[in-house]
């Protein structure tokens, strides 16, 4: 065996390592019997898709060598930004056992991956001191922004199918996705998003083409344009979407980045103090042809 042979498969032993390490830290999370019920769903729970990917991986690497080697890259990099998510949940949530036991609900699962992501957006980004609010028997926003330990504006989040690895979205679609989110939240007197508080509806899915982000805030302006004077206490709505981008041009393992890709439509009528701030855009990701749960790594090997 050559020196480059032997540090070719210590790599793999050390990859296929951390896969197993993935794959027992989730269980650990949401707990084994929450787990496997998770992987027995139909149609496939999201966390089901990722961690068969994982494994996927995990055995392919393990195979005797062949000319090429597809892996999911994509996949490890989201699995460990839900794991990063939902740890930091457990361990601020009185009540995540009864949030775990949810989790074998396919939608309630992708609500909170999305509505933890949006909780970043808003503590890392902005610097706001954020809390989930607990479910009520009366409606109720998904969080709850507090300066020092007062509410001052309340956010909901509103997960959609359209939104979940989109490949294309018409404008009427989009017209449609806005005005049930918006009427997703109730009246503006006992709804989600009451009046008593200023707010933010966020909209929120999975690899969003950042164009198909840019036709909803379009559909956004329309409708507000079209509502003007309504919604005084919406400061606007953010459009959130996970997304893993590549540092390296050749996608090689480990250059995979989760990146939470937010926009804002901003609401004309709006009056209030609270408010948010457009950063600066970085690096504008590119989804373009890209199918999410198709191999997007692939290593050539020497036989």
């Amino acid at each position: 065996m050559t020196p480059e042979e032997a540090l070719e498969r210590v790599a793999a032993k050390q990859f296929v390592q951390s896969l197993e390490t993935a794959l027992n830290d989730i269980a650990s999370l949401v707990g084994a019997a929450v787990l496997d019920r998770i992987e027995r769903r139909e149609p496939s729970h999201r966390l089901s898709r990722l961690c068969a990917d994982i494994r996927k991986c995990r055995d392919a690497v393990q195979l005797p060598p062949a000319e090429s080697l597809a892996l999911s890259i994509t996949s490890i990099t989201e699995l460990a930004l839900h794991m990063d998510l939902l740890r930091g949940a457990k361990s601020a949530l009185p009540h995540w056992n009864q949030i775990a036991a949810g989790c074998v609900d396919p939608d309630f699962y992708d609500h909170l991956i999305l509505t933890l992501a949006t909780k970043r957006v808003f503590t890392k980004n902005w610097g706001w001191d954020v809390e989930m609010v607990p479910e009520a028997g009366t409606p109720t926003p998904d969080l709850m922004i507090l300066k020092r330990g007062s509410p001052i504006a309340a956010v909901e989040v509103k997960s959609k199918a359209l939104l979940k690895d989109p490949t294309s979205l018409l404008y009427d679609e989009a017209k449609r996705i806005i005005k049930g989110a918006i009427d997703g939240t109730g009246n503006a007197t006992t709804g989600q998003l009451a009046r008593s508080l200023p707010s933010v509806l966020v909209i929120a899915g999975f690899f969003v083409d950042p164009l198909l982000t840019k036709l909803m805030q379009k559909a956004a302006a329309e409708y507000f344009k079209r509502n003007m004077g309504r919604r005084r206490s919406l400061v606007g709505i953010m459009f959130t979407s996970v997304l893993v981008y590549s540092n390296d041009k050749d996608d090689r393992v480990g250059s995979m980045t989760p990146s939470l890709d937010v926009r804002l439509a901003f609401n004309p009528s709006y009056r209030g103090d609270f408010s948010l701030v457009e950063g600066t855009r970085g690096k504008e990701v590119d989804v373009g042809a890209f199918r999410r749960w198709d191999p997007d790594v692939i290593m050539e090997r020497k036989v």
